[in-house]
C-alpha cells in the first residue's frame, strides 16, 4: 500500500504510482468526472485542502489543483 520513498509534501507515497496517499478520494456525486479528496486522520502530508470545494475535501482531479511538487493518488483502491 505504501512506498517508503520520501514526498515534499511529507505525506506517504502509494507504493503502486509513487503520489501522496494522506488523501483519499471519491467519485463527484453531480457526475462531472470530478474527484473529491478527503484527508485522512493519520495523514502526514503538510498540504491542507479541507474544504476548498465543498463536501470537507479537495475538490477536482488530484493532478490539477495539487500543485506543490507531489501529486494526489488517484488509484482505485485509494477511493471511499
Amino acid at each position: 500500500m505504501y512506498s517508503d520513498t520520501q514526498l515534499g509534501c511529507r505525506g506517504h507515497a502509494c507504493a503502486k504510482c509513487g503520489y501522496c496517499r494522506d488523501w483519499y478520494w471519491r467519485p463527484d456525486p453531480n457526475g462531472q468526472g470530478l474527484k473529491i479528496y478527503t484527508k485522512r486522520p493519520n495523514a502526514s502530508c503538510i498540504y491542507n485542502h479541507d474544504g476548498l470545494g465543498g463536501l470537507g475535501g479537495h475538490y477536482g482531479h488530484g493532478h490539477g489543483f495539487f500543485n506543490f511538487g507531489d501529486c494526489l493518488c488517484e488509484c482505485e483502491d485509494n477511493q471511499s
